[in-house]
């Protein structure tokens, strides 16, 4: 079995979230105060916790794509199709754990928030029309899909990249960053779950 797993995105988890694990800058200034919370607000370990959670159970929803044999083509282009609608059905559930979460009780609260839900939002959005295009891939030969794969989840790799430049800005906030690195919740971001990147085809060459 090939399981596409969200490569793109996990490598920009790798350059945004898991440099966090180095310990903050150690500074000599006055300590921070942290803000009061409000009804919409939470403490930065706990929306730090809640979104390392929700990230996490975004990133299981992996399908397993079964591997073509010979020219059956045919059944990959429905797994593709399966495996999209299961991105945006993902994508959806991730938008609504986050927008519980509130906003985390630190500086800049409000727009660090406001950014996740814009950017995964834009996510959501723009992924929309990957199973209709996946569906509409040519059938006349393995080298034609195979393009028309290839050039799908380039774009669906861009777009998944795209959608994490907000998360780096835990690594901006020293009070949630310093919540990341120490909550339990986000451990098996900071590991790295083993990752099996998206082959250059998935269709196996007939034997000659």
């Amino acid at each position: 079995m090939i399981l596409l797993r969200r490569a793109a995105a996990l490598a920009a988890i790798s350059g945004s979230i898991i440099a966090c694990s180095s310990p903050a800058p150690t500074s000599t200034s006055a300590p921070r105060t942290t803000p009061s919370t409000s009804a919409l607000e939470q403490p930065a370990a706990t929306f730090v916790a809640g979104f390392c959670t929700a990230f996490a159970h975004y990133m299981s929803k992996t399908q397993a794509l079964p591997e073509a044999t010979g020219s059956d083509i045919r059944s990959t282009r429905q797994s593709l199709v399966a495996f999209f609608e299961s991105e945006i059905l993902a994508t959806k559930n991730l938008l609504t754990e986050i927008k519980a979460l509130g906003t985390p009780a630190v500086p800049d609260g409000a727009n660090i928030s406001s950014d996740l839900i814009q950017s995964f939002t834009t996510l959501e959005t723009r992924i929309r029309s990957l199973p209709q295009k996946a569906a509409s891939f040519p059938m006349s030969s393995e080298a034609a899909f195979e393009r028309s794969f290839n050039r799908l989840f380039k774009e669906f790799g861009r777009d998944s990249k795209n959608s994490l430049v907000a998360v780096g800005q835990i690594r901006d906030d020293p009070q949630l960053l310093a919540a990341f690195n120490s909550s339990p919740e986000c451990a098996s971001l900071i590991a790295g779950s083993p990752v099996q990147s998206i082959p250059g085809s998935v269709v196996p060459s007939t034997p000659g």
